[in-house]
């Protein structure tokens, strides 16, 4: 599964404030860099991936997939 709607550039913050490189960030959740940089840079990040950036950030993964408050559809 894709997740189509996140901040990419939140990732990157977030991984900045942390005070991580992207091989630090592989190393720590078993993956390889180009899947960390593929993420922060919008190109792909499954759910999955998702999830576990944001407990490694400690930052709500609600508010990554929804930066912004979903728009209501007219009635």
């Amino acid at each position: 599964m894709n997740s189509r709607h996140y901040d990419p550039d939140k990732l990157k913050e977030l991984r900045e404030v942390a005070r991580l490189t992207q091989e630090q960030v592989a190393i720590k959740l078993d993956v390889h860099r180009q899947t960390v940089f593929r993420a922060e840079t919008g190109q792909s990040a499954s759910y999955e991936l998702l999830c576990a950036l944001c407990e490694l950030y400690d930052y709500d993964v609600v508010s990554l997939l929804y930066p912004r408050p979903l728009e209501m559809e007219a009635e």
